[in-house]
């Protein structure tokens, strides 16, 4: 039951999990303690709640991507699927993101500013051009996996009119 298909699932929704947590929390310390009671004390929490959101949103698209990977693998090329392993997944997914996201923290630390680093930023680009070239590359996997698929089909289809005459 404990497949890598079933573990890539799990982090994945783990992901998901772990942004609605943190996007609780950061309208919380946002806009209770921040904006309503004017507590600029509170304001390390906020840039740590921001970091945290923009890192489970940037490893959930790489998660997906995770998905889609095997999906392809599983598909495309069915006997190496032994070759993906959970470390080669748990990179992808996690490790990346947080490798993205340190770097995102460094440049926007040098970056003046006046809030918790919610205002829009060019060190945003650092996550969000793999973003969006995961979203290319998922799209790119999905034409490959309906390929495959559908030429499985025909050929299956193409099996059975033989097997009529």
């Amino acid at each position: 039951l404990w497949c890598l298909r079933n573990i890539i699932h799990c982090n994945l929704i783990l992901c998901f999990a772990c942004h609605s947590a943190t996007w609780i929390a950061y309208s919380t310390i946002v806009y209770e303690i921040i904006m309503k009671h004017f507590l600029y004390e509170s304001v390390k929490y906020c840039f740590i709640a921001t970091i945290l959101l923009k890192y489970f949103v940037t490893a959930g698209f790489f998660w997906m991507f995770v998905e889609g990977l095997y999906l392809l693998v599983s598909v495309r090329f069915s006997f190496q699927t032994h070759n993906i392993n959970y470390t080669m997944c748990a990179s992808i997914g996690w490790g990346i993101p947080m490798l993205l996201m340190i770097i995102s923290c460094f440049i926007r630390k040098r970056i003046p500013h006046d809030s918790c680093w919610n205002e829009p930023s060019k060190a945003d680009y650092i996550f969000l051009g793999p973003i969006v070239f995961i979203l290319i590359g998922n799209l790119f996997i999905l034409l490959v996996v309906l390929k495959v698929l559908i030429k499985q089909l025909k050929m299956t289809v193409f099996e059975e009119c033989q097997k009529m005459k």
